[in-house]
Order: C-alpha cells, then sequence, then structure tokens
C-alpha cells in the first residue's frame, strides 16, 4: 500500500455558511496503481488532492503514506516526504520563472542533494523530448513543453506516488494526449502510483482504476 486516506472530512466556510466538500471519505492507492478521481467541477477533487499531498490539512481523519500517518506532521516533515516520496503535477504548471527548464527540473535534486543533480535532470529532461530545451527559461516555453518540465521535476526523486491535478486542463486536445502519454509511460516504467485528477471521462479510462466524487465520498 503506498496512500490511504481514512474518513477524511474537510469543510470550507464562506461567511456565515459551512460547506462540507468532503465527509468521510476513504481512499486506498496500491503501489504502482493508476487511479483516476473524476467528479463535477466543485466536487472537491483539488481539495482531495491538496490534503493527500499535504499542501492542506483535513478537518478529521488520517492520512497514511506506507507505513507513515502524515496528518499530524509539521511543515518540514512534510516537506521531507514530499521532496523525497511524492511527484506533483499542477494544471497551472508552477515553474520556478527565474530558473531554466533545467534549473526547475535540477532544484528537487538539488534540495535531496543529490550528487548528479545536473546529469539526472538532463536525462529527465530528454526523456520527455526536451534535451534541445535545457536553457530555455518557462515564458520561452509553450505550454505544452512547461507541462513537460513539470513531468519531467515530478519524477525526478523518483517518487512512490505522482499526484496528478488536470494536467491537461490548460492544453490543447493534441498536446493534452501527449503529456498523458508521457505521465503513463514513466509511471509505469518507474512503478510509481498514479492519482489523477481529471473532469475527462475519456482519460480517466486509461487508468487501471476510476472513482467518482461526489457528495464529499468517492463511489
Amino acid at each position: 500500500m503506498t496512500l490511504k486516506a481514512k474518513n477524511i472530512s474537510k469543510a470550507h466556510h464562506q461567511a456565515q455558511n459551512k460547506i462540507q466538500v468532503l465527509n468521510q471519505l476513504n481512499l486506498d492507492v496500491k503501489a504502482g496503481e493508476s487511479v483516476a478521481i473524476v467528479g463535477k467541477s466543485g466536487s472537491g477533487k483539488s481539495t482531495l488532492l491538496s490534503l493527500l499531498s499535504g499542501l492542506d490539512h483535513p478537518d478529521s481523519g488520517e492520512i497514511w503514506f506506507g507505513d507513515q500517518q502524515i496528518t499530524h506532521l509539521n511543515e518540514t516533515q512534510l516537506a521531507q516526504v514530499r521532496a523525497n516520496k511524492m511527484g506533483i503535477i499542477f494544471q497551472q504548471f508552477q515553474l520556478v520563472q527565474t530558473l531554466t527548464a533545467l534549473e526547475n527540473v535540477m532544484l528537487p535534486l538539488d534540495i535531496l542533494k543529490r550528487h548528479k543533480s545536473k546529469e539526472e535532470a538532463i536525462k529527465l529532461l530528454s526523456d520527455v523530448g526536451l534535451s534541445h530545451r535545457l536553457d530555455h527559461f518557462p515564458n520561452q516555453l509553450s505550454g505544452g513543453e512547461q507541462q513537460r518540465v513539470a513531468i519531467a521535476r515530478a519524477m525526478a526523486a523518483k517518487p512512490e506516488v505522482i499526484l496528478a491535478d488536470e494536467p491537461t486542463g490548460n492544453l490543447d486536445e493534441e498536446t493534452g494526449k501527449l503529456v498523458m502519454q508521457m505521465i503513463f509511460k514513466l509511471t509505469k516504467l518507474n512503478q510509481t502510483a498514479l492519482v489523477l485528477v481529471t473532469h475527462d471521462q475519456e482519460l480517466a479510462q486509461l487508468c487501471e482504476r476510476t472513482l467518482h466524487l461526489q457528495h464529499g465520498v468517492l463511489e
């Protein structure tokens, strides 16, 4: 088992109103498994991914990563879990604009003090077809190229799980298919679990399992 959520609840507050987003939700993702989470806009898909990554905290319930309960870890400890075991791919790419493609991919490797971070980053960018774009900054890259840099960065530490939040949401259909092919190829090659949040049913069907998020629970 790689990632487990047990009885997770999360509410948002707007003025005097309490909006229950997740309600006693359970999820179990096994090592190397690909799972798609689909649901309507506003159903809580991105909220769930933020909780699984430790970027947000549940109101109640537990999140386990292997045999480690991460729900109550402090920010430094959570950062270490993310750096060593998780890769996150955002819809908005979230690249550091002042760093080149190569430097963006080297960043998590440098944090982990990898001795051959440059060589590893070059290999990763080559794997996603960007060996000719190493020294380009994000604003010099197309949307598809930026997302490929983000994929390389997410895979850099050889994580146990990739959390992908609408990774093709800002891309045209053709580019989106190319990006997803790369995600599936790299996760299968490295036996990395994949949790894919998407509204695209066709894309979800490429995963081994599809779960529907509605009324705060997964079905």
